[in-house]
């Protein structure tokens, strides 16, 4: 799992955007600027939410902004943005917190502002990959305490909400690969291998066809969708290499180089 503030001093070291308020927790929120145009007023013209996906994606998102426009960002690792979710496996103090600074302190000051969602959601509805080796008694998927609701309805119906008052963009799930690709690759070095391991689309498909579903009713509440498969995926498999440079920086985070591959995703929707 990618720590959050070595991530951001390593992306922001190059001094091209600065951090007016971040905070190092469990729950990170911080506020990115272009340095050319610092302001204190609590406005920004991007809102990113979202998991460690999120902030695997954070450059990318900030490379795709115009110059002169702001972000802030609010992540909490395997969080859900959406409130009145519960887990009677999990910890979720710090992920209701993240919520809780969103909803009721960010967004309400930034009405009209572009929100993007970027989640690892088929883990919170289906729960981790077979192939992953987690330990299943620490599942990761959501409930709620009403049995005439589920927590994918409170999920669409949380992001469809938000559509009258804000730009909605939602990010469907990246390719999850079976193994840990650095790792993946030392192993194969040593033992002078070069099999190729990427999930096949089909893989991807099936895994994903929940949210599809999902995202096909988002659509049809007016959420823009962001589908990641056409940069990240050929027809035939969801390579874990690209051009001799690894994809992932596990096996399901993307790695700088791997997200920049969704850089005409997010340019193509964030500066119309």
């Amino acid at each position: 799992m990618p720590h959050y503030s070595n991530d951001i001093q390593r992306i922001y070291n190059d001094n091209k955007y600065i951090s007016i308020h971040c905070e190092e927790s469990d729950t990170l929120g911080c506020k990115f600027i272009n340095k050319n145009n610092v302001t204190n007023d609590g406005y920004a013209d991007y809102i990113l939410l979202g998991d460690s996906h999120a902030n695997s994606q954070i450059h990318t998102v900030l490379e795709s902004i115009p110059k002169d426009k702001s972000l802030i960002y609010i992540g909490s690792s395997a969080c859900l943005f959406s409130p009145n979710l519960g887990s009677t496996q999990r910890d979720l103090t710090g992920c209701n917190s993240a919520i809780n600074i969103a909803y009721n302190t960010i967004l309400p000051k930034n009405i009209g502002s572009t929100v993007i969602f970027i989640q690892r959601t088929n883990i919170y509805f289906q729960g981790y990959n077979n192939n992953e080796g987690e330990d299943t008694k620490k599942d990761i998927r959501y409930n709620v305490s009403s049995s005439l609701i589920s927590s994918e309805d409170v999920f669409t119906n949380t992001l469809c909400s938000l559509v009258d008052n804000y730009k909605i963009f939602a990010t469907k799930p990246t390719p999850e690969q079976t193994v840990n690709v650095p790792n993946y690759q030392i192993k194969s070095l040593l033992l002078n291998k070069n099999n190729d391991i990427s999930i096949s689309l089909e893989h991807y498909k099936k895994r994903n066809k929940l949210n599809e579903l999902l995202f096909k009713k988002l659509d049809d509440c007016g959420v823009n969708i962001l589908n990641p498969e056409p940069y990240l995926c050929n027809e035939i498999n969801c390579p874990i290499i690209n051009d001799g440079t690894s994809v992932y920086l596990d096996d399901d985070h993307l790695s700088l180089f791997g997200a920049d591959l969704l850089l005409p995703m997010f340019k193509d929707a964030l500066r119309k």
